[in-house]
């Protein structure tokens, strides 16, 4: 399969790196997109199609370091099986959290309290909104990149962000981290 997304990539040097990504995390997005569906072939539809995906986003992964391209790729293959499993189930949302899912690197933890309570405030946003933020300050994608990834209107993200900022601002100031 590997052959497949290779021939979808331009240059050698993304090439060297699509492959390296694939044989790094493939198998741990496996495992979440089975987690998701519960169904090992859907589990690896779900995975194909997010380095279908990943495959024609070289230029914005290639910008990501090591942590932030796993994320991206966690990301993408989380919702190709909540996709997946929408299409399946007719239902209107599936809730996980990163911490479900044992992936703790969403954002570096500042070594004050500030920081960490940020880190939790953050942590602690609807999914919806905290995949949209992460992905946009964390990784620093554009609107656009996070609209095609989460197959989102430029309007939608946008929506998404200030309504994660604002979500994020009221719980902070409602704990008292901020005025």
């Amino acid at each position: 399969m590997l052959t497949v997304y290779l021939s979808l990539i331009d240059t050698e040097e993304q090439r060297t790196r699509f492959e390296e990504l694939y044989r790094e995390n493939s198998s741990m997005m496996l495992s979440l997109a089975f987690r998701i569906l519960g169904d090992h072939y859907g589990a690896e539809d779900a995975v194909h199609d997010a380095f279908v995906r990943a495959a024609g986003s070289m230029d914005t992964i290639n910008r990501l370091n090591g942590w932030q391209a796993r994320r991206y790729l966690l990301t993408a293959a989380k919702h190709a099986a909540i996709d997946l499993y929408r299409k399946r189930s007719k239902q209107a949302s599936l809730e996980l959290s990163y911490e479900d899912l044992e992936i703790r690197a969403e954002i570096e933890p500042g070594e004050d309290e500030k920081g960490n309570a940020v880190l939790e405030a953050v942590k602690g946003l609807p999914e919806h909104y905290r995949d949209v933020f992460l992905l946009k300050y964390s990784l620093g994608l554009t609107n656009e990149e996070i609209g095609g990834l989460l197959k989102l209107t430029v309007s939608g993200v946008k929506q998404r962000i200030s309504r994660g900022k604002e979500l994020l601002r009221k719980k902070l100031v409602d704990e008292g981290i901020f005025l």
